[in-house]
């Protein structure tokens, strides 16, 4: 099974951006919902770089230590439907 993070930044080599780089996180919850919906719809992910790397994932977490996590979970669940995306509990 293959995870990927919605609420974290790629590199170019598909490895995550080190927490210690002020742009490892994605905090906005629109911005998270992006990156989500581009990684299920089409399978690929923009790097930090601006380009656009194939990814296929089984699952997709978003970290719970950010204080942004609950505000995120609560919109990207409302907005997924719109994207015809549906949640698997």
């Amino acid at each position: 099974m293959v995870e990927a993070f919605a609420d974290r930044n790629y590199n170019e080599d598909l490895s995550l951006v080190s927490r210690g780089l002020p742009n490892a996180l994605i905090t906005e919850p629109q911005k998270v919902l992006n990156h989500l919906v581009l990684m299920v719809k089409e399978h690929k992910v923009k790097t930090i770089t601006n380009t656009y790397k194939n990814m296929v994932a089984d699952t997709f977490c978003i970290h719970g230590d950010t204080r942004e996590a609950l505000q995120i979970l609560m919109y990207i669940t409302i907005e997924l439907s719109k994207h015809d995306i549906a949640l698997k509990r």
